[in-house]
């Protein structure tokens, strides 16, 4: 988060992909909901979003793996409520693993993340 911090001040139009992994993995996710990060989704500093699960702990670098919405511990209610709160409505990737090693698609997981993503952001 602080590097996205020197960026803005060096790049004040800069906009930036947010990526609900990796701000798990760097134990930075509870930080978003912070009076001190708000500047963060006013003026669309966040264009993007990359949404996926994590379900390590602090860097655990053996749970990097692209998980669907609930395979992990992020809380998505939360994070929801609070894309709704600040009215986001940039786009969107489900980075989630969907492919399966013979190389078949699981549409059923892949609709259910989604499913879940526009569910939440309509509520």
């Amino acid at each position: 988060m602080t590097h996205l911090q020197s960026l803005q001040r060096c790049y004040p139009n800069i906009s930036f992909t947010f990526d609900t992994k990796m701000a798990a993995f760097h134990s930075q996710m509870p930080l978003i909901y912070e009076n001190e990060w708000e500047w963060l989704w006013e003026g669309n500093p966040i264009r993007h979003l990359h949404i996926n699960d994590y379900c390590g702990g602090h860097m655990d670098w053996k749970c990097l793996k692209a998980l669907h919405i609930g395979e992990g511990n992020i809380d998505f209610n939360k994070f929801f409520t609070f894309l709704r709160s600040k009215r986001y409505s940039d786009t969107i990737t489900v980075e989630s693993t969907s492919m399966m090693k013979d190389g078949s698609i699981e549409i059923e997981k892949l609709n259910r993340s989604l499913d879940h993503i526009y569910g939440k952001l309509e509520e």
